[in-house]
């Protein structure tokens, strides 16, 4: 679960030359890679979760020509990322930080649970994972310190009867964990659960996103839902709009980007409740848009479906 989002600006972040049609919702680059759920960018390479197939690198030296650089042997189910360092829920395989320059494994945190949702706070040095364990069937929830990527130090646990995580988020306030029976768990910070409440979906990988006492939950088929968490004790579902699908999301200020079917919808979310589409950019061949990552005037992108990386303008 990555970005931002997972979603945050990196030291050089990649810019298109000058000549390319950057108007709004023009195509800037396209390239075929494996059926990815993740997405996180970084200077001049994307890192793209695409399962048991590893951890999917693109290099994006020059953003309107990307091309695949290579596949880490390393499971990929939701990652995140922070200046320096690329974490990953690899499964069986636990934590991994991967360096996004040389690509190397800096370190890893195994605790027998297969981790494949995160949420990632590059502000504190602490990330939250989410992972069934194999052998109490329970789901468990943990905090991790990653000041030094060698030496990880888990700092809260908690076991949930509850089946498996689809997505995490957190807003320095409490940590919310979506799971595959269309509940939502609130919990404290200490990882203590403070409610439940019922969606009227599923949240697919990477489709949640909190923000500012608020949390916004992509349900794939079943559209978009906003939840009131400024009081972790009692949760309330504000707003639900069912007329389309709802895959990947990010949140950047008082814009929402929003995976529609094949296309990236931009919604003003000034005032949450009654959010305003301001227009929509075209995904073609982007059957579940995901993964959505914002900077610099270019929307990121992959496709869980067919398999896609996409390079949008979203210029204003």
């Amino acid at each position: 679960m990555i970005l931002l989002t997972l979603l945050a600006c990196s030291p050089g972040e990649p810019t298109p030359p000058a000549d390319v049609d950057l108007s709004f919702g023009a195509e800037v680059a396209r390239l075929e890679i494996p059926p990815a759920r993740a997405l996180w960018v970084d200077n001049t390479r994307a890192f793209a979760c695409t399962g048991e197939d590893g951890l999917h690198v693109i290099d994006l030296s020059d953003p309107i020509r990307p091309s695949s650089e290579e596949s880490l042997a390393l499971p990929c189910f939701d990652l995140g990322g922070e200046t320096g360092r690329v974490h990953v829920a690899a499964g069986s395989m636990g934590l991994q930080v991967v360096h996004p320059g040389n690509l190397n494994i800096l370190g890893g945190y195994e605790s027998g649970t297969p981790f494949t949702a995160l949420a990632v706070d590059p502000g504190e040095r602490q990330l939250w994972l989410a992972g069934s364990d194999e052998e109490s069937g329970a789901l468990r929830v943990e905090g991790v310190v990653t000041y030094n990527a060698e030496h990880l130090d888990s700092n809260k646990q908690a076991e949930l009867a509850a089946p498996a995580a689809t997505a995490v988020a957190y807003d320095r306030v409490g940590v919310f964990v979506a799971t595959e029976d269309g509940l939502l768990r609130v919990l404290g910070l200490n990882l203590d659960e403070r409610a439940q409440l019922e969606l009227p979906g599923v949240v697919g990988v990477g489709g949640l996103r909190a923000q500012d006492g608020l949390l916004w939950a992509a349900l794939g088929q079943d559209g978009l839902a906003l939840i009131d968490v400024s009081d972790l004790s009692a949760p309330t579902l504000l707003q639900h709009w069912a007329d389309e699908p709802a895959w990947g999301l990010a949140t950047l200020g008082d814009r929402l980007y929003l995976g529609r079917d094949e296309a990236l919808a931009i919604l003003d979310i000034t005032q949450p409740e009654s959010a305003q589409e301001l227009g929509r950019a075209e995904l073609s061949g982007a059957l579940q848009p995901q993964g959505i990552y914002v900077v610099n005037g270019l929307a990121y992108s992959v496709d869980e479906v067919d398999g896609l990386f996409l390079v949008t303008s979203i210029q204003e």
